[in-house]
């Protein structure tokens, strides 16, 4: 099957989003778009496990196969293993 979409994630300190992605057209399949809150004082596990229930959701409207990969978007500059954000204003 050709790959036909992309997913898009986009995560915040307290969510993530995700949506497919048209590859052809460069649209979004708005229909797909899922959002999760996450705990950002969870443990990585907890936080993982929120990231794919938001991704599985949206992979739910096409077959897995046309599906040609995921693009995340973080904030940063970030100090992950403390989370704290190095942010200059």
């Amino acid at each position: 099957m050709t790959k036909k979409y992309a997913i898009g994630a986009d995560v915040g300190g307290s969510h993530i989003s995700t949506v497919l992605v048209d590859i052809q057209t460069g649209n979004m399949v708005i229909e797909s778009k899922s959002e999760q809150n996450i705990n950002n004082q969870a443990s990585a596990e907890e936080i993982f496990n929120d990231w794919s229930i938001a991704i599985k959701k949206t992979m739910s409207f096409v077959n897995a196969d046309e599906i040609a990969g995921i693009g995340f978007a973080m904030p940063g500059p970030f100090d992950y293993e403390n989370g704290v954000a190095l942010l200059k204003m």
